[in-house]
């Protein structure tokens, strides 16, 4: 079985981060070690929630990875609460270069995330710069840049969009990126891949119907449904698709979305695009 190496915060309660990529990726058929960045009560949502950062147990982790007679063969890496965590892993993956798929979980709708201070990006830009694959928001993208998010009237545009393109690819020339939440006109949603060309960046675009309801964790599952097709040799062309349905039809189960997304559901709709056959039907897979 292909061996991943989760890292991401676990919280107790709450479906979402390390709660999230687990399940998922057990269902794909991916054998899955995670690795907590940091551990909580619930997520960061609830403002009484307390955040205990594990440093030492990712170092002696990643220490033990060499170790193992199965040895890792993709890392996926989500949210890093401290700068010297984002070293510790930069120079895990110099030291020994894996796959690496990256989910910089710091912000959304313009602000970060309240557990960060202002300029914390730039801790996350040399793990950035060594990913593969990354996925952020446009507010993540935007701080990973060092672009001013669009405030009050302004808004985002397509001319923007391709700005900071050009930008995420000044960073990381060779990766992939996507970015998620894009909002161009009414009742739909985008997600755009960029990719580095000859003269100019090479842009996908991805397009599903919007959900009125919202929910913690979307942009989790999202970015773990792409991962676990990735590693299982599917392309982007396949996977976003997928991984945006999926998100659609979860967000339409859903009862509690402080909670985050009812998925488990339709865990048998990504039953075609696991690592290894199995013998069971299955009814109405994604397109």
């Amino acid at each position: 079985m292909t061996h991943v190496l989760a890292i991401n915060d676990l919280p107790v309660f709450g479906k979402v981060a390390g709660g999230v990529t687990y399940p998922i990726f057990s269902y794909l058929g991916l054998k899955t070690a995670l690795l907590p960045t940091c551990v909580l009560p619930t997520h960061l949502g609830y403002k009484d929630s307390t955040l205990y950062v594990e440093t030492d147990l990712l170092k002696t982790s990643l220490a033990h990875s060499k170790k193992l007679n199965d040895p890792v063969d993709h890392v996926v890496v989500g949210f890093v609460p401290t700068a010297e965590q984002a070293e510790i892993i930069t120079k895990y993956l110099e030291e020994k270069p894996l796959p690496l798929y990256f989910d910089p979980t710091i912000g959304d709708n313009g602000h970060y995330y309240r557990y960060f201070q202002t300029d914390f990006a730039k801790a996350l830009v040399p793990l950035a710069k060594v990913a593969d694959y990354l996925t952020p928001n446009i507010t993540e993208a935007c701080l990973l840049t060092d672009t001013d998010y669009p405030v009050f009237s302004q808004k985002i545009t397509v001319s923007f969009l391709k700005e900071l393109a050009q930008k995420l690819l000044e960073l990381n020339p060779s990766a992939k990126w996507i970015v998620s939440g894009i909002e161009l006109e009414e009742s739909v949603i985008e997600v755009w891949v960029i990719s580095q060309g000859r003269e100019q960046p090479l842009i996908k675009r991805f397009r599903e119907h919007y959900v009125m309801q919202k929910s913690v964790g979307v942009g989790d599952c999202f970015s773990q449904v792409v991962f676990g097709l990735l590693i299982n040799h599917y392309s982007l062309e396949v996977a976003i698709p997928v991984a945006m349905a999926f998100i659609k039809e979860s967000l339409q189960l859903t009862t509690d979305p402080f909670e985050g997304l009812t998925y488990e559901p339709l865990f048998q709709k990504l039953l075609p695009y696991r690592r290894f056959p199995i013998n069971e039907e299955v009814s109405e897979p994604y397109q």
